[in-house]
């Protein structure tokens, strides 16, 4: 029988990645003239030893809940997302 923690272990997504997107927003990591690509983010979380490997949705579903939400401002061009705060 799966003990119930390694049952919840697949799903960390936003315990993990909302808390360090809002330490990067906090660290002035969006401020503008610095229009972030979705790339440069998931690079900012692996300096900060997070695994990033096969999570890229993840990070960018967490990134676009928080434009939604107002906390970041967000575009899609042709290279992809991209996400700045003023």
């Amino acid at each position: 029988m799966v003990k119930e923690e390694e049952k919840r272990k697949g799903a960390r997504g936003p315990e993990i990645w909302s808390p360090a997107i809002d330490a990067l927003i906090q660290e002035g990591f969006f401020k503008l003239p610095n229009k972030r690509m979705a790339k440069d983010v998931i690079k900012a979380l692996a300096d900060r030893a997070l695994p990033v490997t096969g999570k890229s949705a993840q990070i960018l579903t967490t990134l676009k809940r928080k434009v939604r939400k107002g906390i970041l401002k967000g575009t899609k061009g042709p290279e992809g997302w991209t996400f700045w705060t003023e």
